[in-house]
């Protein structure tokens, strides 16, 4: 029994997804924390991601800094209680499935005693689990786990347990479909550039619905006069307006949406600032009209919005996106998985034509990264797509992008953005004929699960397909298929 097989078992009934990386760090943390192993530098021991890969491609053993204190007295008096509370809790409901499948493991090992094996077989059960999970690992943790020759190690035989891989389209609504949404690309904050125009819509609709209160209206006060009774009480101060230059923007907008405004759209009653003795200062008067100045004040944050992400989205007018994501339809987990995109050089965005587009950026302080305009974020039908060998950058790069003044103004403030573009862009290209070769690796994938691409892929023109090629680990030979792409302009 191998300390892969261990894992690979415990991943599968996670209720999460969870990477190699973290499922080792818990693990391994059962150990160090109590027994308090430290570096040559004297912190505590951590293990590095690119060892923690060799470990579980079994070309390399457990550290023996682990193994020589896994029957310290302070690791076994607390690694019970530990398992309770950093796996147990984190695995699927009823856990007979994950006893069955340790226990085939346990079973098939001539090194374990019978005696061992009449003691795990009673632990293993669901109101057990974590007892029985700890004394399974404190045995794989003592095993050797390097093999000769990695490619016997877990590398399913039958056809049947073969992981079977395939590539997607995510359309507008964050479902995987056979087919590929072709789309306009619009940067997305908030909302998208139509979003904001539909919402902004929304907002002047509300804002016109409610009835307005002219100022120094006196049958107002003789309707309310509890509005005006304790007034010397209140400090009231000068009144409420909307003023020329905010009226301006929103009667602007409104022209370019061809939205009509009422008469008294910017009628908001007799309303005061009001400053009461130990209080925070106010707006006193009308319920009505106090709600309809919180709608001009929301809308004109919103105008505000719209404007900084407008011209970014005219940068793109002309560009189009595909998201993609990969599947693994097997009944079994794959890894060191290679996807190849064959695309022609004129259709897909590449890094000589993008100053065309960066140069028309204006500002981009509405944005934390570049992150927030390109990535695909994890939904219901997928997981985001992280990789340790980019886990320094993880897609939340670790410069945040400043108010960004015009590039051909302030040439002395210009970035390098075509660098941030390829940190965020894990992917590497070559050029074959006229071919442009995009390739993306995964590091792992489950069965029955999918991962989105890193990023959405932009495109200059529509093209009815696209060919691509997977090859893995643990797939003989290389998969070739086609993406159909459809038009959603």
């Amino acid at each position: 029994m191998f300390f892969t097989e261990y894992i690979n078992i415990l991943k599968k009934n996670f209720k999460r997804s969870i990477s190699n990386e973290e499922i080792c760090g818990i693990l391994f943390d059962a150990i160090i924390e109590p027994a308090n192993i430290k570096n040559r530098n004297g912190e505590m021991l951590t293990i590095e991601k690119a060892e923690i890969s060799r470990i579980l491609k079994q070309k390399k053993n457990i550290p023996t800094a682990l193994q020589d204190h896994i029957y310290d007295k302070d690791v076994l008096d607390n690694i019970s209680n530990y398992f309770e509370t950093q796996i147990a809790t984190e695995l699927v409901p009823d856990n007979f499935d994950l006893c069955h499948q340790m226990l085939k493991l346990i079973d098939s090992d001539e090194d374990i005693s019978p005696e061992h094996k009449a003691t795990l077989r009673i632990l293993a059960n669901p109101k057990t689990i974590a007892p029985f999970l700890a004394e399974v690992f404190i045995y794989v943790i003592r095993q050797t786990n390097k093999i000769t020759n990695a490619s016997n190690a877990l590398n399913p035989t039958s056809e049947e347990q073969q992981p079977v891989l395939q590539l997607l389209g995510i359309n507008s609504d964050d479902d995987l479909i056979p087919e590929v949404e072709f789309s306009r690309f619009h940067p997305k904050n908030k909302f998208s550039v139509i979003e904001y125009q539909t919402h902004i819509r929304e907002l002047f609709e509300e804002i016109s619905s409610l009835q307005g209160l002219r100022i120094n209206n006196k049958s107002i006060r003789q309707r309310h006069p509890e509005l005006f009774a304790y007034e010397y009480l209140q400090n009231l101060g000068e009144l409420v307006e909307i003023n020329e230059t905010e009226q301006l923007m929103i009667e602007t907008l409104a022209e370019e949406l061809n939205v009509t405004l009422p008469k008294d759209f910017f009628d908001i009653g007799e309303l005061h600032h009001s400053h009461p003795f130990g209080m925070e200062p106010s707006i006193s008067g009308d319920s009505i009209g106090k709600l309809k100045y919180e709608k001009i004040q929301s809308l004109l944050k919103e105008i505000d919005n719209y404007r900084q992400l407008e011209p970014i989205d005219d940068a793109f007018q002309y560009i189009y996106q595909i998201r993609l994501a990969l599947r693994n339809c097997g009944k079994t987990f794959d890894e060191d998985i290679l996807v190849r995109l064959f695309i022609p050089k004129n259709v897909i965005l590449v890094d000589e034509d993008l100053e065309n587009y960066f140069s028309k950026y204006f500002w981009l302080d509405i944005f934390d990264n570049f992150s927030d305009i390109f990535n695909i974020e994890r939904s219901q039908n997928y997981f985001r797509y992280t990789n340790l060998n980019n886990s320094d950058i993880n897609f939340e790069l670790n410069f945040k992008l400043k108010q960004l003044r015009r590039l051909e103004l302030f040439p002395k403030d210009k970035r390098n953005l075509i660098e941030e573009w390829n940190d965020l862009f894990p992917y590497f290209i070559t050029v074959n004929n006229d071919n442009i070769i995009l390739e993306v690796e995964f590091e792992e994938i489950n069965q029955h699960t999918a991962i989105a691409f890193p990023t959405v892929l932009l495109m200059k023109k529509y093209i009815s397909s696209i060919r691509y090629e997977i090859r893995s680990k643990f797939s003989p030979e290389v998969f070739t298929s086609e993406l159909k792409l459809i038009e959603k302009i």
